[in-house]
């Protein structure tokens, strides 16, 4: 729905990109689906697929809308800079949890469990690259290319997905499970009630990555007056 209201508020210059983004996630998160084991991760990708790649598409959304009314052409820079912020949390997570490698804390770099929002893994961290490289790309195929804002976008989207990260350690709501003695991010878990942990109790992972998509624009616009 969000992407069929892109396209009729931007045209297929916009669609492009947010087709690329939303393909790439379902297909991500399908193979996980199926190969996932620790009930984090399950419970990361359950949410992901209900939740979170429609809430990161709504901004998008919303800036097409405007630009429809507007026909301001920096806006299509914006959404492409918050898209790239969300492909690139997309695929850091998806990949991330799909691979053997450790996860640590990104505050204190302290090993967590895979699934952690917070944590980070080489894996992941390149993954995340390539999917704002991706988004970056998709973006110029019907525009002229310049340099400067596709290296901007990238950046955006890089610097967005370490803000997610952040915030996703330090300030989002985390509960503990009577049942499986392990920090989640849902107040039932294992079929039972859990316990608040840490953090804001209504800051979720959607408040988190609508907060790091806004950021991508703003990092965008920073980036844009220093260079």
């Amino acid at each position: 729905m969000i992407a069929v209201s892109i396209f009729y508020s931007g045209g297929i210059q916009w669609s492009i990109p947010i087709l690329i983004f939303f393909f790439s996630a379902s297909l991500i998160t399908k193979k996980n689906r199926n190969t996932a084991s620790d009930k984090n991760s399950k419970q990361k990708i359950f949410m992901r697929d209900h939740y979170q790649v429609i809430a990161n598409g709504g901004v998008g959304g919303i800036l097409a809308l405007i630009y429809s009314l507007t026909n301001y052409e920096f806006l299509y820079y914006y959404f492409l800079a918050s898209l790239s912020v969300v492909c690139s949390d997309t695929w850091s997570t998806e990949i991330g949890t799909d691979t053997n490698w450790n996860t640590y804390n990104i505050l204190n770099f302290r090993r967590v469990e895979k699934g952690f929002s917070g944590g980070i893994s080489l894996p992941g961290s390149l993954a995340g690259l390539l999917g704002s490289v991706i988004i970056s790309v998709s973006g110029f195929l019907l525009i002229e290319f310049n340099l400067k804002f596709f290296v901007i976008i990238i950046m955006s989207g890089i610097l967005g997905n370490v803000l997610d990260s952040i915030f996703g350690a330090a300030v989002q709501v985390k509960y503990n499970c009577p049942e499986c003695r392990k920090i989640v991010e849902v107040k039932n878990h294992c079929d039972v009630q859990t316990v608040y942990n840490n953090g804001i109790r209504f800051i979720d992972n959607n408040a988190v990555n609508l907060i790091a998509s806004i950021s991508g624009i703003l990092f965008f616009i920073l980036f844009q007056k220093l260079f």
